[in-house]
């Protein structure tokens, strides 16, 4: 199990931000670079290490403002990792239990979200987990797509 303080590659645990059936993600700090932060997701079971390798090749080159980026991947670390973009903020799951969101920031939300999976689409990869709480919202209101460890790499003509 991951812990504070732990090193993967070049970063330092901190933080455990969540985790889910697949693995725990960490808010992490490069040791030598503090000013760095990224999310670093682990798998929690070995059986899972499949879902980490399949989110780590679904994230390379999928770049749009909406979908968390990749920035590092080693299924083969003890222990393996996918290192990503940070998002500070939180997920769209407050926002609706507090049901304060307005229509119109429901409408801004779901244009990005939109944009985002238009954009996966078109590259053939269906995210397939799609709910509040894979939709982070960084503390400036912008949405990105997280957690694409159950996609499916389809033809372009299959969707």
């Amino acid at each position: 199990m991951p812990a504070a303080n732990q090193r993967i590659s070049e970063y330092v645990l901190e933080q455990r931000l969540g985790g889910g059936t697949f693995g725990e993600v960490w808010r992490a700090r490069h040791h030598v670079w503090a000013d760095q932060l990224v999310a670093i997701k682990i798998p929690t079971d070995p059986s899972y290490i499949r879902n980490l390798q399949r989110e780590g090749s679904a994230l390379h080159g999928l770049n749009h403002p909406n979908i968390v980026q990749a920035k590092g991947f080693d299924p083969y670390a003890d222990p393996p990792y996918l290192v990503m973009e940070y998002v500070p903020g939180s997920s769209l799951r407050p926002l609706i239990d507090s049901r304060s969101l307005t229509p119109d920031a429901a409408v801004a939300i779901m244009r990005q979200v939109l944009s985002a999976l238009a954009h996966a689409h078109k590259n053939g990869l269906v995210h397939r987990d799609i709910k509040p709480e894979n939709i982070l919202l960084d503390t400036e209101g912008r949405v990105k797509i997280a957690d694409f460890g159950i996609a499916k790499l389809v033809s372009r003509e299959g969707l």
